[in-house]
C-alpha cells in the first residue's frame, strides 16, 4: 500500500448509538482496508461513546481513534477529524450511514490514476431505517452526470465535466458519505464552515471541486439511512432552510470566478431559498414575516421586495 493511498475514514457521531455498530462494521468490512478510522463523538448523550470504545481493536487491521468533547456541531466535528487524520485521502461517513464493501476499493484508484483528482464519489443506496429500499440518491441527477461524463483511466470510474458544480447546487444530491477526497486539495480549498449548520457540505463541495478533477462511479458504493432525524428531513425545514440561505449567500459572494451556468444555478438556489424561508416565516404571522424580511435584507445587502402571496399568508396567520 503506497503512501499516496492511505485513507483516513472520518465519522462524525452525535447520538447514533442505534446505528454506529453497523457504521463501524462497514468500515471493518472494506475489501481495501482504511489506514485509520476517526470517530468524532460530538457530545452524545446516548451510548454512542461506549459503543465506539467497544470497537477498539476490532476494526480488522484498521486502528480506531475516538475524539470526544462537548457538542459543537457537524462542521466542527468533521474538521476535528480532518485535522487529526494522517492519511493523504479522506473518506467521510456519517455516523448513521454505512459503506458497501467495495467503497474504498472502487474510489481510491482514481487518485493514483490522475494526480489532478481532488474528489471521487459513488451513489448512495437510500433505505428506511429497518425498512424499505428507497433507491439511489443520485437518481434525480444521474442523467445529467452521465451527460457530462468522459472516459477515465481507472476501471469503473468516469471523469466529470465543468457543469458538475451547477448540477450539485441545483439538487445537492452528492452527499459526504459517498466521498473520498484529497487531503492536499482540502488544505487548499478550506475546511467545512462552522458558521453553517446546514448546507455546509454544498459550500465545501463548491470550494473543493474548484481545485481539480472530480470522478464518479455510476453505482452504489455506500448506504444512506433515512430515519426522521436526518438534517434534510422536511420536518426540520424551519431549522435547515435559514442555514441553506446563508450558505447560498456565502457561495455567491465568495465565488466571483464562476461560469455563466454556475451563476445561473447559484441565483436559482438563492431565489428558491428566499422564497421557502419567506413562506416559513409568513406561516408564523405578519410580525414574524416582517422581521424576517428585515433580517434577510441585511443578510443579502439589498431589500427583499414584498410578495403578495406571502403577505396574504402572513396576514391570515395573524
Amino acid at each position: 500500500m503506497t503512501e499516496l493511498r492511505r485513507v483516513s475514514v472520518i465519522i462524525p457521531a452525535y447520538n447514533v448509538g442505534r446505528f454506529i455498530d453497523e457504521t463501524l462494521a462497514s468500515v471493518a468490512a472494506q475489501r481495501r482496508p482504511a489506514h485509520e478510522v476517526i470517530v468524532v463523538d460530538d457530545g452524545s448523550t446516548d451510548d454512542t461513546n461506549v459503543r465506539v470504545r467497544a470497537w477498539n481493536g476490532h476494526c480488522g487491521s484498521t486502528p480506531l481513534v475516538l475524539l470526544d468533547g462537548p457538542n459543537r456541531g457537524l462542521s466542527r466535528s468533521r474538521n476535528r477529524g480532518i485535522e487529526a487524520a494522517t492519511g493523504e485521502l479522506l473518506a467521510f461517513l456519517d455516523g448513521d450511514d454505512a459503506f458497501l464493501p467495495g467503497h474504498l476499493e472502487r474510489l481510491v484508484p482514481a487518485f493514483a490514476s490522475d494526480p489532478s483528482v481532488v474528489l471521487a464519489f459513488g451513489d448512495l443506496e437510500r433505505f428506511k431505517d429497518g425498512g424499505a429500499d428507497l433507491g439511489g440518491n443520485l437518481e434525480l441527477i444521474r442523467a445529467d452526470l452521465r451527460r457530462i461524463s468522459t472516459d477515465f483511466p481507472a476501471p469503473g470510474l468516469q471523469r466529470l465535466g465543468d457543469e458538475l458544480r451547477a448540477i450539485q447546487v441545483r439538487q445537492s444530491m452528492i452527499l459526504p458519505s459517498s466521498w473520498v477526497a484529497s487531503r492536499a486539495a482540502i488544505d487548499r480549498s478550506g475546511l467545512f464552515d462552522p458558521a453553517l449548520e446546514y448546507g455546509e457540505d454544498v459550500d465545501f463541495f463548491w470550494r473543493l471541486t474548484s481545485t481539480g478533477t472530480v470522478v464518479w462511479h455510476d453505482g452504489a458504493t455506500a448506504r444512506r439511512r433515512e430515519h426522521g432525524n436526518n438534517a434534510s428531513d422536511p420536518s426540520r425545514a424551519a431549522w435547515s432552510e435559514p442555514q441553506l440561505l446563508r450558505a447560498a449567500v456565502k457561495m455567491q459572494r465568495e465565488s466571483p470566478d464562476h461560469s455563466a451556468v454556475e451563476s445561473e444555478a447559484l441565483d436559482g438556489l438563492l431565489n428558491r431559498s428566499i422564497w421557502i424561508n419567506g413562506w416559513l416565516a409568513a406561516g408564523q404571522g405578519l410580525r414574524h414575516y416582517l422581521a424576517w424580511r428585515q433580517e434577510t435584507s441585511q443578510l443579502l445587502g439589498r431589500r427583499v421586495p414584498p410578495r403578495l402571496k406571502l403577505l396574504l399568508r402572513a396576514a391570515l396567520r395573524g
